[in-house]
Order: structure tokens, then C-alpha cells, then sequence
């Protein structure tokens, strides 16, 4: 392409050359033409001979320019332009009757450089000083005499020799310089475009390194950008899943302190009970020690008897609200064990992040079963006591009827009162055993309320560290668009340097 180009701008040059060699010459011809029509219609030179040396300058110009119309960057041109001139400059001068008119030739020899061909310049040079040498014999040797007439004088010959031969010299020598001067710039030129193809060359390498690399990066910067965005949109599922097990933690921790406040009721009452089962007891005793003057003090035992029952009536109220409460406490640990399992199931959906919060989840469930194993060993005890308390106060009832009926039933009453004795006795360990049981499911509640307060704890950090993360997520996509605009920029200014890559 380069080649095309250099070769485009030498045809243009020789054409311009070519349309500015023809116009000087055709003023120059047209000048001619009148001068010798006037020449020949006035007599001063022959008019054959101005006919045919006009008919010659007519010639030689329609030849010059069909040549320079069929092709205007032809180098024919300048040849064809010199044989005509030359053959009109030899009739000029050795028909001429004008003592300048070797003259003629010198601004077409000035033209003529500007092709710039040493070898042209050369070759017209000679025919130019071999016609002046002819001239010069014709006139000054054989004839004697100047073209006008006129005497020959020495320093006119000498003038016109030195003219011609100094101005051909100058215009040969100029040539040459401007040839050289020519070609070396044109030197400088080859290896100033060299350097610069060279440079060209390691940018363009360079542009195209850049492109294929901002192209990967900006793949790259895509394919991270798109990981990012799955990356915050799970993160933004744990952070609401997490949010639902707070939720759910919630929940349980309000079931738990229910449960607490149920249980320290519990334990309220079993201490009540443990109070009632004492008093009861000592009654028992002061009846006992009372025996023999159970005859006297029939009264004080009916109204004790009657003590004794209004508290096995109250003993089985509270065993009756006991078994109430146990039963809501198993249905609050069935909860808490289904929580526990849906805590388990959302941790292991976590993943990582959840392995904590499955581990305390699993821990709670083991309480809760704790729980519900103690409750049931509380129903159990709840239920004998109620049935003890039924039996208490069916005896109660009879000592009182065995009282109002017959004073010499003391000796039954007293084996009653020693049933009654024996059962209470029952009815206080029970009491003592339900005291403890209830204190061990306090102390399990505790450790369950201490355990949702862990997973609450972790809940929250995990709840914290997602958000952080989503943040990040967030900023990292952001970073990642914005480096992905630049690499799109830079991709884009690299595609604009591939038109010089062709």
C-alpha cells in the first residue's frame, strides 16, 4: 500500500510537471508563431520557410498535448516536448535573422528541470550546445558574419559560447545537486519512515497485546462480576433465612420463659403442698398422741378431721392443677423439639455459616426431650398423688362418719389414723420427689433459656456477617463495573489504532 501511495504522488507530480512544461512551451510557441507570420508576411525572412517552421511548431505542440490528454502522468511527454522544441529551436537558429535568438532555449531548459532527470538534462544539454556549435560555424566561420548582418565581433562569439555553455553547465549541475539533494532527503526520508515503521509496528504490537488483553479482562471482570452477583444474592438468602430462625428463636424464647414462669409456679405449689403434707403429718401425730383422750376431745378431732380434709381437698386441687401444668409443659417441649428441628433444617441450609447454630439447635432438642421425659415422670407423680389424695380423703371422710357414729371406734380409728399416717408420709415423699423433679426442670429450662440466648448471640453475628458481606458483595460489583467501563474504554481505544494496523 505504501508502494501504491509513493507511486500515486510520482504521477501526480509528473503530471503537474507535464501541464506546466506545456503551457510554457505553448506561450513560448504561440510567441513563435506570430513572430515568424509577421517575419514572413513582411519579407524579412523567406515565407516558405516561415510556413514550414510554423506548420512544424503546430505539429510538435498537437502531438504534446494528444500525448499529455491520453495520459497526463506519461513520461513521453518531456521527450516528445523535446524533440519538437529542439527541432524548432534548430530552424530558429539557423534561419533566424536575430542575433539573440539563441536565448530561446534557456527557460525551456529551466522548466525542463524540473523533472529532475540528470540523463534528460544530459541529452538536451548536447543537442542544445551541439546546434549553438553549428550556429557558431555557420555564422561566424563560414559565412563571416552575425544572422542579422551585422560584422562578427569576437566578444558577441565569445558571449554567446559562454552563455549557452555556462548556462547548460549551471542547469546540469543543478540538476545533479538537486538530484542529490534529493536523494538524500529522500535517504533520511526511508529511514526516518523505517524508524517510524519500526515504532509504528512495536505500537501496534503492543495495541494489539493490549487489546487481546483488555478483551480477556474485561471477560474476565464480566465473569467476576457475575460471580459477585450470585455470591450476594445467596448471601442476601442466608441473611433472610437467618432472619427467620431469629424469628423462630423469638418465638421459643418467649415459649421458654412461659415455661419458666409455669414451672416456678409449679414449683410454688409443690412447695405449698410439701407445707400441707407437714402439717398433715403432724396432725396425724397429734391425733395419735391424742388417742386417749380421743373420748374427751371427740370435737377437737372431728373439727381437725375436718381440717384434714379441707386440705386433702385442697391437696387434690393443687395435685389437679399440677397434672394441668405438666401437660402444657409437654406440649410446650413438643414445640420446642419441632423448633429444634426446624432450627436444624435452616442451619443446614446455612451451610458453613450455620454449623454453630445446628449445633446448639441439636442441643436443644436434647433438652427439650429431657423435658418432656421429666414431665412425664411429673404426670406419673401427679397422678398418684391424686389418687393418694382420693384415698386420704375417702379415710378422712370415714373417720369423720366413724367419728359421728360410734366414739368406740377409736381403736379402728386409730389403725385409720395410722393408714392416713402412713399415706401422708407417702404423700410427702411424693411431694419431696416432685419438689426435686420440678427444681431439675427448672435448671434444665435455665440451661435452655441460656441456650437460645447462645444461639441468639451466633444469630446475630451471623446475621452481621452477612449484611457485612452483602455490603462487600455489593461494593465488589460496583468495583467491578466501574474496572469493566475502563476496560471497555481501553478496548474501544485500541480498536481505533487498527485502521493503522492494515
Amino acid at each position: 500500500m505504501e508502494g501504491d501511495k509513493r507511486e500515486q504522488n510520482t504521477s501526480n507530480e509528473i503530471a503537474r510537471v507535464n501541464r506546466f512544461a506545456l503551457i510554457i512551451l505553448s506561450i513560448i510557441d504561440l510567441f513563435l508563431v506570430v513572430g515568424y507570420v509577421r517575419e514572413g508576411v513582411t519579407g524579412k525572412i523567406p515565407q516558405v520557410f516561415a510556413g514550414v517552421f510554423v506548420a512544424w511548431v503546430l505539429i510538435s505542440m498537437v502531438v504534446s498535448y494528444i500525448v499529455y490528454f491520453r495520459e497526463k502522468e506519461s513520461t513521453l511527454l518531456k521527450h516528445v516536448m523535446m524533440v519538437g522544441y529542439g527541432v524548432v529551436y534548430a530552424m530558429a537558429l539557423l534561419g533566424a535573422k536575430n542575433d539573440h535568438v539563441y536565448v530561446m532555449v534557456f527557460p525551456v531548459a529551466i522548466v525542463f528541470i524540473l523533472y529532475f532527470d540528470l540523463a534528460y538534462i544530459i541529452r538536451s544539454s548536447i543537442v542544445v550546445l551541439i546546434l549553438n556549435t553549428i550556429y557558431a560555424v555557420k555564422f561566424y566561420v563560414m559565412e563571416g558574419h552575425m544572422p542579422s548582418g551585422a560584422e562578427v565581433e569576437i566578444a558577441g562569439v565569445l558571449l554567446h559560447l559562454a552563455s549557452v555553455v555556462v548556462f547548460l553547465i549551471g542547469v546540469v549541475l543543478t540538476t545533479q545537486i538537486s538530484n542529490q539533494i534529493n536523494a538524500d532527503k529522500l535517504k533520511t526520508i526511508e529511514r526516518e519512515k523505517e524508524r517510524t515503521d519500526r515504532l509504528l509496528s512495536n505500537v501496534l504490537k503492543v495495541t494489539a497485546s493490549v487489546q487481546e488483553n483488555s478483551a480477556a479482562a474485561s471477560d474476565l471482570i464480566r465473569k467476576l462480576n457475575e460471580a459477585a452477583g450470585v455470591t450476594s444474592r445467596a448471601l442476601n438468602e442466608i441473611s433472610v433465612g437467618n432472619s427467620s430462625n431469629a424469628e423462630s428463636i423469638e418465638r421459643q424464647t418467649v415459649m421458654t420463659n412461659n415455661i419458666q414462669q409455669m414451672i416456678n409456679t409449679t414449683k410454688n405449689m409443690s412447695e405449698e403442698m410439701m407445707a400441707y403434707a407437714k402439717a398433715s403429718i403432724e396432725a396425724v401425730d397429734g391425733g395419735r398422741a391424742s388417742m386417749d383422750t380421743l373420748k374427751e376431745k371427740a370435737d377437737q378431732i372431728d373439727n381437725s378431721t375436718r381440717v384434714v380434709s379441707e386440705s386433702m381437698n385442697v391437696l387434690a386441687q393443687n395435685a389437679g392443677r399440677v397434672g394441668e401444668i405438666t401437660k402444657e409443659i409437654f406440649s410446650i417441649s413438643s414445640q420446642t423439639n419441632l423448633l429444634a428441628l426446624n432450627a436444624s433444617i435452616e442451619s443446614a441450609r446455612a451451610g458453613e455459616a450455620g454449623r454453630g447454630f445446628s449445633v446448639v439447635a441439636e442441643q436443644i432438642r436434647v433438652l427439650a426431650e429431657q423435658t418432656r421425659g421429666l414431665t412425664q415422670n411429673i404426670t406419673e407423680i401427679v397422678s398418684e398423688l391424686q389418687q393418694n389424695a382420693d384415698s386420704a380423703h375417702d379415710i378422712v371422710a370415714g373417720v369423720i362418719e366413724a367419728t359421728k357414729e360410734e366414739r368406740d371406734m377409736i381403736t379402728v380409728s386409730e389403725n385409720s389414723f395410722n393408714d392416713i399416717y402412713q399415706k401422708i408420709q407417702d404423700l410427702n415423699q411424693n411431694v419431696v420427689t416432685i419438689h426435686g423433679q420440678v427444681n431439675e426442670v427448672l435448671e434444665s429450662n435455665n440451661r435452655i433459656v441460656d441456650s437460645i440466648s447462645q444461639i441468639s448471640a451466633v444469630s446475630e453475628q451471623v446475621a452481621a456477617n452477612a449484611t457485612e458481606a452483602v455490603a462487600h458483595g455489593e461494593n465488589s460489583m460496583h468495583q467491578t463495573e466501574e474496572a469493566k467501563k475502563l476496560m471497555d474504554k481501553l478496548y474501544e481505544n485500541t480498536k481505533e489504532l487498527e485502521r493503522y494496523m492494515v
